[in-house]
């Protein structure tokens, strides 16, 4: 992140959280130049610190925060503002927006394929997908909890994403539609009016003229 940049937020009056580089440089308490990650080496996986003092990035005064994430590398925040502990709470919603821009695009819906710039035109070709991944992150959710959790990697993280769980389960009810109990889970969490409801039941006619099947799912609450 360059000075220009700090300086730009600054004299905007803009406030900021922003992901910086461990290497980016700081003083320490005698006055040396160091890499900021040097005050948080000592971080163990999901601890997080702040540090009590401002610090100087590119000349601009900026607040540390730095949490140890689970793959080990170190998540390191500079902070326009002294915000206690909610720097990193902030930042993870910023990381929930860029996941939902990543999956309207090339993890998804690939959206940047249509090539449209007005801002209208955007406006109106966003709801069908993000409606969408609405519906299969409920899914994914449903799935993962009450029908077969996702993998773990090594590095704790789901080897698929909940929204990529649900939206592969949504293409493949409806082009091999062979499941009554698929297509009434697929149905019922579209509904977004019983977006709190914990059950559904469903009756389904089985092949052959067989009496009405009742299937019960749980959904997350």
């Amino acid at each position: 992140m360059g000075e220009e940049w700090f300086n730009y937020l600054k004299n905007e009056g803009i406030n900021f959280i922003i992901r910086i580089k461990k290497n980016a440089k700081t003083t320490n308490s005698q006055g040396q130049e160091v890499p900021v990650q040097n005050f948080f080496l000592h971080l163990k996986l999901a601890e997080q610190l702040i540090l009590e003092d401002s610090r100087l990035i590119t000349g601009v005064k900026v607040y540390l925060t730095a949490l140890r994430l689970n793959d080990g590398e170190l998540l390191i925040l500079a902070s326009s503002q002294k915000n206690g502990h909610q720097p990193v709470e902030y930042y993870k919603e910023r990381w929930q927006i860029e996941t939902l821009f990543s999956c309207l695009k090339s993890r998804g819906f690939n959206l940047e394929d249509t090539h449209v710039t007005d801002p209208k035109r955007i406006k109106r070709l966003l709801i069908i997908p993000v409606i969408t991944f609405c519906w299969a992150h409920r899914i994914g959710e449903w799935q993962h909890d009450s029908v077969k959790p996702i993998k773990v990697k090594k590095h704790l993280r789901l080897s698929k994403s909940i929204f990529k769980t649900g939206l592969d389960f949504i293409r493949n009810t409806i082009f091999n539609p062979t499941s009554l109990f698929n297509l009434a889970a697929l149905f019922h969490f579209l509904d977004f009016n019983h977006f709190g409801s914990s059950t559904f039941s469903v009756e389904a006619k089985q092949v052959g003229g067989s009496p009405p099947v009742s299937t019960r799912m749980l959904e997350k609450t």
